[in-house]
């Protein structure tokens, strides 16, 4: 019988070293964690990801490929991905991300291109490069990234989503583009999901997603979440998509992929003999390293500079979003700051957002320039707070 490494295939030989050397390191890793079983302690992986819209045109709608760098240590997380054209292609905005969850909050922080930015700008960017922001940064509630940050969702439920999912079977978010107020709050697009192992190779493990036969759309008119049942074959349910994890092993309590495959589903509709589906978007994320780490500071420390927020942490509390210029760190969620700009800030939903989208596309860039006008009136908002701060003080006398 002969194996992977037989013959002289210089490819086969290459491959195989490739192999042995991932092996030894996964297997002697449950050892170097039991000297390491130290709180923060965890596991690190590193590779590459790669995603691609409508892979079986002949020519894909988009490809992407970014290199990743997740570690694990529990529920608390830190997932790092940069665009791998970042050095050569000028006209890329977003280069890298870094988000990190607590195991209560997601953090993310965008990092953009000056070259790209100063591009944008054009003649202007002189004059208002000293206002602009360094970063972009959005604070999510949950444990659960929304795919409005696509890269990060979907890099995380590769590798980092066990704490969500449970071992066998369940309910699921579905991998596509949902608005926030669907993705927090509304249950009917939640698809299954079943997990399966190889019974011939129990390294290999498989979850599918799958379809009750409902499709949940808003409508454009007014908003309104829809949920309409497929036409028939599609009405009975169908797999929605099937993600394969290959080469895996368990480090602690953390399993551990070689790869991860996923592949999404969707209905060709116009035919009521038998069901036909396209491949809608793949993704896949190759490990190429792995090993021990100390997750450290959650959330990631913010660099010194003037970055733009998002916070959503006060949505139950009625303020969806509250948007603010962070100069020294993260705000801690009843700090000063962050109790004062609510207080000071109409009310909101994750609903209400979606129907001001809807009625004014263009609302999101609106955010934009508020925050720029913000950096320009910051030093009248920090006096606001300082007397805020003295007049609380006052009150406790």
């Amino acid at each position: 019988m002969s194996g992977p490494c037989d013959g002289g295939d210089i490819v086969r030989i290459r491959k195989c070293i490739v192999e042995v050397k991932w092996l030894i390191g996964v297997l002697i890793l449950p050892l170097v964690f039991a000297a390491l079983a130290n709180e923060g302690t965890g596991v690190r992986m590193q590779g590459v990801y790669r995603y691609v819209v409508r892979p079986d045109n002949p020519e894909p709608v988009f490809a992407a490929e970014y290199n990743f760098d997740v570690l694990l240590s529990g529920c608390s997380w830190i997932i790092a991905y940069e665009d791998t054209s970042a050095a050569t292609n000028a006209e890329l905005l977003n280069v890298r991300a870094t988000a990190s969850c607590d195991g209560t909050n997601i953090y993310f922080v965008q990092h953009q291109s000056e070259r790209a930015v100063k591009k944008a700008w054009g003649n202007r960017y002189d004059s208002v490069k000293a206002q602009l922001p360094t970063l972009i940064a959005k604070i999510f509630p949950g444990v659960y990234p929304p795919p409005e940050e696509f890269t990060l969702h979907t890099i995380w439920f590769a590798l980092a989503a066990d704490c969500v999912l449970g071992p066998s079977s369940g309910r699921i978010k579905p991998i596509e583009s949902l608005d926030l107020a669907m993705f927090y709050g509304n249950t009917n697009v939640y698809c299954g999901y079943y997990r399966t192992t190889d019974p011939y190779n129990p390294r290999t493990q498989q979850i599918t997603l799958t379809n009750d036969g409902y499709f949940a759309v808003r409508d454009n008119r007014d908003g309104r979440v829809l949920r309409l049942k497929g036409a028939p074959p599609y009405d009975k349910g169908f797999v929605q998509g099937i993600g394969i994890w290959s080469g895996t092993t368990n480090v602690g309590a953390v399993r551990v992929p070689r790869e991860f495959e996923f592949t999404a589903f969707a209905p060709i509709f116009g035919s009521r003999d038998s069901a036909e589906f396209e491949r809608t978007f793949s993704f896949r994320c190759i490990v190429t390293n792995v090993g021990p780490a100390t997750v450290g500071a959650i959330p990631v420390p913010l660099p010194n500079g003037r970055v733009l927020v998002a916070d959503r942490r006060l949505a139950n509390e009625g303020w969806a979003r509250i948007d603010y210029v962070a100069t020294n760190g993260w705000f801690a969620v009843d700090d000063d700051f962050i109790v004062f700009r609510a207080q000071n800030s109409p009310k909101s939903s994750f609903e209400s957002e979606v129907l001001a989208v809807l009625n004014h596309p263009r609302s999101e860039f609106k955010w934009f320039r508020y925050a720029i006008w913000l950096l320009l009136v910051l030093p009248l908002g920090l006096w606001a707070l300082g007397a805020f701060r003295q007049k609380h003080k006052q009150r406790k006398a």
